[in-house]
């Protein structure tokens, strides 16, 4: 059985603590605009975004992603979608955000 690690509530990487928020909560806040922005319903954005948080623990070898943290990026999709208003720039920080976070690769998230 592996050791329990701590938690913290925010952090660049979750390489030695179980984090909250990372810079990746960002793309998961704006992710909930965007689907807002372009008209999904609420329950669409909740179910798309928990998808997604299975699929990466589905990838635990590949990628570290806690519970912790997709506990998280759920509230921040969610955050995003109660905030943004029916309108499709949202669409366009969300891809530039992930395109952005995607290039600094490992160093954060």
């Amino acid at each position: 059985m592996s050791a329990k690690r701590t938690k913290a509530l925010f952090g660049k990487s979750e390489e030695e603590k179980d984090l909250l928020l990372t810079p990746w909560s960002i793309v998961h806040f704006l992710s909930g605009a965007a689907c807002k922005g372009i008209g999904w319903g609420f329950w669409s954005n909740f179910a798309l975004h928990a998808a997604y948080e299975v699929k990466d623990h589905l990838q635990r070898e590949e990628i570290h992603n806690s519970k912790f943290n997709s506990v998280g990026d759920q509230a921040c999709s969610v955050a995003g979608y109660l905030y943004a208003d029916v309108n499709i720039k949202w669409m366009y920080y969300w891809g530039f955000s992930y395109v952005v976070a995607w290039g600094l690769g490992e160093d954060i998230g």
